[in-house]
């Protein structure tokens, strides 16, 4: 009986010592890399339009920061100068690095959670360079043919956000701002015809249906 009890007591005790010791995740994220010019003394992380932090750059032109506490949203912005605002995802145990660029599309970054930032800087370029363009070429479309356009757009932007095979709390998050912005474009519409054409379009009664039901 002495034996049994022994060889039960040693086999528990290798069980134990076999098992992995959970690690707690995080309560921050780690934010690195490279400015795009170095004479830049600093770098500030924007929140709600506001500055949260200023990140000091090192004469090498490198930054590293912690930042506590992470927002529910986890939308931040990277501000560098007037022409390089880039869109961040922050999480408690997000640890990225970034390699700044005056051009926003050559912006490189690795590390944890970093294919959520490269989809942020993807929806960015998307939204800028084929949407709100500075020229208003989609605006000055006639009203069906524009929401037809603006449709199919987000459509394809829809399209890339799932081909990423990010988490579904994320991709639910996005396809909201995806419908939210699609909303505000038609809302937008018949100033932006206005301001470029100098007249107001004439709008289909159901122009507006899906603000509506939103």
């Amino acid at each position: 009986m002495r034996k049994i009890i022994i060889s039960v007591a040693i086999m528990s005790l290798l069980t134990a010592c076999g098992e992995k010791p959970t690690q707690e995740k995080a309560d921050y994220a780690v934010i690195s890399g490279k400015v795009s010019i170095p004479e830049n003394q600093k770098i500030q992380l924007i929140l709600n339009n506001e500055v949260l932090k200023e990140i000091p750059v090192g004469t090498d032109g490198s930054f590293r920061d912690t930042i506590r506490p992470i927002t529910e949203n986890h939308s931040y912005y990277l501000f560098e100068n007037p022409t390089l605002l880039v869109p961040l995802y922050l999480d408690n145990g997000t640890n990225i690095e970034l390699s700044l660029n005056q051009d926003l599309s050559k912006v490189t970054l690795s590390g944890t959670q970093a294919k959520q930032t490269q989809y942020l800087i993807e929806r960015e370029l998307f939204v800028n360079n084929k949407i709100f363009r500075s020229d208003g070429a989609l605006f000055k479309q006639e009203p069906q043919v524009f929401k037809q356009s603006l449709k199919s757009l987000f459509s394809e932007l829809e399209t890339k956000l799932k081909g990423y095979g990010l988490e579904e709390d994320f991709v639910k998050n996005q396809q909201k701002w995806i419908k939210y912005k699609y909303i505000g474009a038609l809302t937008e519409y018949p100033d932006s015809y206005d301001y470029f054409l100098g007249k107001q379009p004439t709008l289909p009664e159901d122009f507006y249906a899906e603000r509506k039901e939103s």
